[in-house]
């Protein structure tokens, strides 16, 4: 395969039939595919759809947070050490990790790989000459709540236009976004490839789902 930063990364509905059926519908938003780790991919047509339909998509820190994240809002957060069943030995039980991310959609705002570390200038670019096409990928999705693993400072200079954002208490801000056919919940969270604790990571999202603010949105 072709370097993989020269290449279109496919996302969106991972399953189209789960996701239909699932309560809330949970849209992860980041800023691009990181090609220095998706490097290892064969397809022609990188798509994560495709990788994360089975037990050879589950290889980096990126994916089993947003799985362990959809899986605590999905499932009304059980205690974190009660998701990752031990099989046997150190080997975890892939099966919550795939049944999570078919029930989500997920979007990159940037379709082509970047590196490590992203281009912050550039990804403001790509929110602002890309608006339109960013805003029908959400619409054709229909989200409830959109998990953004961004930096606000750039999307709200425009992207959101006129939302509220309102301060939840634990240093995450969430709003209510209202566009055309659009209607969700955001959060405003952390990158799921953040060096912080799994664990920590995941009872604060619990604690912003449950908060006074959040549900009043």
């Amino acid at each position: 395969m072709a370097s993989c930063h020269r290449n279109f990364f496919k996302d969106g509905i991972i399953n189209e039939n789960v996701f239909e059926k699932s309560f809330p519908k949970i849209l992860f938003l980041t800023k691009e595919p990181n090609f220095l780790a998706e490097d290892t991919k064969t397809e022609e047509e990188p798509d994560y759809r495709t990788w994360w339909s089975n037990e050879n998509g589950l290889y980096d820190r990126f994916t089993y947070r947003i799985a362990e994240w959809a899986h605590g809002m999905l499932n009304g957060f059980p205690e974190y050490d009660e998701i990752w069943p031990v099989i046997s030995g150190n080997k975890y039980d892939s099966s919550m990790a795939l049944k999570a991310l078919a029930s989500i959609a997920f979007m990159n705002i940037k379709k082509s790989g970047g590196g490590g570390n992203s281009n912050q200038p550039e990804i403001d670019n790509y929110l602002k000459d890309h608006k339109s096409l960013i805003l029908k990928q959400i619409e054709i999705i229909q989200p409830d709540i959109i998990i953004q693993g961004l930096t606000r400072r750039s999307i709200v200079r425009g992207f959101y236009g006129d939302v509220v954002w309102h301060p939840t208490g634990y240093t995450i801000e969430v709003a209510r976004f209202q566009y055309q056919g659009i209607n969700a919940k955001i959060i405003d969270f952390y990158h799921p490839s953040t060096r912080s604790s799994a664990a920590a990571l995941y009872c604060l999202l619990e604690k912003v789902c449950k908060s006074n603010v959040f549900q009043e949105r």
